[in-house]
């Protein structure tokens, strides 16, 4: 009956639309795998992944979590400065970061064994300005409950990647590998995502002000500060195996890793990506208006617990099938899966609460926590490696650090919401 009755709710009504955009757009994907793991080999796989995680790990330095702000402030006004400000030091940060590698390319290439990204490198703050700004819009789309438009971009990402990867992987040009398809994809969204933003944009575009920008950005210097640590040392500690696996055991291991990640992630990210952005503007809203937010988090929980239940047990049978489906190449992807499961089944339950740390501001009582836990994760892996020479051990031990600190966030995010709403 509650699952009923939080499905008449507009909250879920505005999950369901991301929801729709996110199914189809990871539903591609999810058909086009099978077709790509024939079309490529693992060492193009593992390029693509150690380029693809360099992007996601970066992105808090290049663009300081900034797109956050935009969905606190009361008036729209402040929220187009806020999202101009983002833009801007965005472009700034990644154009340093091209400077940065042209000056010591073969210096990161070596010092960090990064030497299969030699021909790719300079694409790399390419794709962080496409992805910040893609997160910027979505954040200023997801203020306006313009929730269609995040759902559209999505799409339009996933059918343009998984094509021309496919076109690419069939053609005279497979040897440029995943990377050319993914930033034209990127490129899509990006756009898609500017057209429909642009009456909105727009029509707030004469409260833009220099003053006002540097008056927000620094009523909201924490962002920046403590966000974006936060936000890269939890995102290196996630993809920290992907870095240490192919220094210890090699670019091909990476590559059954990564795919093991993305097979449990991408089903669960049907909803729990829309489900996060609503979250995260419901419980601002919560928090602007005194609201009690304690009710919402525990509501919340309740029902991502039973939607994941429902979704992860269904991955864990079909990890038992992952060589059918993905080819020979592929059998010790299934092991990872089951491995990986009950980790990334609790990071999909905190995720959509983690943004009441900016909400509440607590990022400072974090941010030691998450530096902890990278450190015992880079120890679990080393372990793993160095006295057992196993990536099934380093990543076991990966696995199980990762447990014991998310059911500690969990107990943390029910704990400050109570205190607020108390």
């Amino acid at each position: 009956m509650q699952l009923i009755s939080f499905l008449k709710k507009d909250f879920v009504k505005n999950v369901s639309t991301l929801a729709t955009g996110s199914f189809i757009s990871q539903g591609i994907f999810f058909l086009i795998l099978p077709v790509l793991t024939r079309l490529f080999d693992k060492d193009t796989f593992g390029v693509f992944l150690l380029f693809s995680s360099s992007l996601y790990i970066l992105r808090p330095l290049t663009s300081l979590s900034l797109e956050l702000v935009i969905l606190i402030p009361k008036r729209n006004k402040d929220a187009i400065n806020l999202l101009f400000t983002s833009i801007f030091i965005g472009f700034i940060l990644n154009s340093l970061l091209l400077v940065i590698i042209y000056f010591l390319k073969d210096f990161i290439l070596s010092y960090f064994n990064l030497k299969t990204l030699a021909s790719s490198i300079y694409l790399i703050p390419l794709g962080l300005f496409l992805l910040n700004t893609i997160e910027i819009l979505n954040y200023w789309n997801n203020r306006k409950h313009f929730f269609k438009n995040i759902a559209l971009g999505n799409i339009e990402k996933s059918v343009v990647i998984n094509s021309l990867q496919v076109y690419t992987g069939l053609s005279s040009f497979k040897s440029i590998g995943l990377i050319p398809g993914y930033l034209l994809g990127l490129g899509a969204q990006f756009l898609t995502l500017l057209l429909l933003s642009f009456k909105s944009v727009v029509k707030y575009f004469k409260h833009v002000n220099c003053l006002r920008m540097l008056y927000l950005l620094k009523k909201h210097k924490d962002i920046p500060i403590f966000n974006s640590l936060l936000s890269f040392s939890d995102r290196l500690s996630a993809e920290l195996p992907i870095i240490l696996i192919a220094i210890y055991f090699g670019v091909d291991e990476v590559a059954l890793y990564g795919l093991a990640v993305k097979f449990l992630k991408t089903p669960p990210g049907f909803i729990g990506e829309p489900l996060s952005q609503v979250f995260f503007n419901k419980a601002s809203n919560a928090f602007i208006k005194k609201e009690n937010l304690f009710k919402l988090v525990v509501k919340t929980y309740k029902n991502i617990f039973m939607l994941g239940l429902i979704i992860f047990s269904i991955i864990f049978v079909l990890s038992f099938f992952l060589t059918d489906i993905l080819g020979e190449n592929w059998k010790n992807t299934g092991v990872f899966v089951r491995i990986l499961l009950p980790l990334i089944f609790l990071s999909f339950l905190n995720a959509p609460i983690s943004s009441i740390i900016t909400i509440l501001k607590k990022q400072k009582n974090i941010l030691s926590l998450d530096i902890l836990k990278l450190l015992l994760r880079f120890c679990g892996i080393y372990i793993g490696y160095k006295f057992y020479n196993s990536m099934t051990i380093a990543i076991l031990l990966f696995s199980l650090i990762g447990i014991a600190y998310n059911l500690f966030l969990m107990y943390y995010f029910l704990s400050i919401s109570k205190k607020i709403t108390q």
